[in-house]
């Protein structure tokens, strides 16, 4: 799935609170409107060791909540 054009990853919540943390730590997000769903999600993210690569998973909210 394409980004949105005026998706700008330095300006997401999960992107300005994983640089806010020690490297090398995983951060998880507040809840927020997924840019590509416009679902509510929280993102885990994490810088790998090479000090640059960045991983996260979103956890939508709406497939947490039919889970229970």
């Amino acid at each position: 799935m394409p980004a949105p054009e005026d998706y700008v990853v330095q300006d997401r919540i999960w992107y300005q609170g994983l640089m806010s943390i020690p490297k090398g730590e995983p951060y998880i997000s507040s809840v927020y409107k997924d840019a590509f769903t416009d679902g509510m999600c929280f993102t885990v993210s994490k810088i790998l060791d090479d000090g640059e690569t960045i991983i996260g998973i979103d956890y939508s909210m709406s497939v947490i909540q039919a889970l229970y």
